[in-house]
């Protein structure tokens, strides 16, 4: 984000082997406070911010599967995970992601219980968003997929899963817009090779 404020660019001015999305974001503030402790303390509130919405709806994800206790359990669980306090408290951009994954997976269960077909839609924009933070989310994002499938086929057989086709092509289609229009922007500034080499083939070989 530093980088990006001072004009450069990633992937061909530097190397990232992170998404650029969540340091174009963050180049905004460093460009009107500066690279100093201010803006690192406003980068960390912003992860905080993240954070919070993201156990809100761990929150109202528990309370889909159980009332009484269970959603502040849920939300204590989470909160109180070793993992979860730290890398919240740190500038990474799996906070944001990990909110929008939560988000993605409670849409979906909406969906799969009979609500709106555009919760479907939902679902996929927060999980292409995700996918714009972090690539890590591809795993989560099959796992999603073939949880739609597996919930259909449960309740309707292979009658069900060809009935909710339409459902899991909304969730596809709408997930990959972001990445897509991404992927497009970087091609357009000459970034997309190098974006490629870094981002997904190089990390491969680590």
């Amino acid at each position: 984000a530093c980088s990006i404020s001072q004009g450069l660019t990633p992937h061909v001015d530097y190397f990232e082997h992170h998404s650029s999305w969540f340091a174009w974001l963050l180049s905004g503030p460093l460009e009107l406070i500066g690279p100093s402790w201010e803006a690192l303390m406003v980068s960390r509130g912003l992860m905080a911010a993240c954070a919070a919405a993201g156990l809100m709806f761990t929150f109202a994800l528990a309370r889909r599967f159980g009332g009484g206790m269970i959603p502040a359990v849920a939300v204590a669980l989470q909160a109180t995970t070793l993992l979860f306090v730290e890398k919240s408290m740190e500038v990474r951009p799996d906070v944001p992601a990990a909110a929008l994954w939560t988000l993605a997976v409670l849409l979906t269960v909406d969906g799969l219980r009979g609500g709106p077909r555009r919760s479907f839609a939902g679902a996929g924009v927060a999980l292409g968003f995700g996918l714009l933070f972090t690539f890590k989310l591809a795993f989560g994002a099959i796992g999603l997929g073939l949880a739609v499938l597996y919930s259909q086929f449960q309740s309707g057989g292979l009658r069900g899963v060809r009935k909710g086709v339409p459902d899991l092509l909304m969730l596809v289609g709408w997930s990959a817009l972001p990445v897509v229009l991404m992927l497009l922007s970087l091609a357009h500034q000459d970034q997309l090779a190098a974006f490629v080499n870094e981002v997904v083939i190089g990390p491969t070989g680590w």
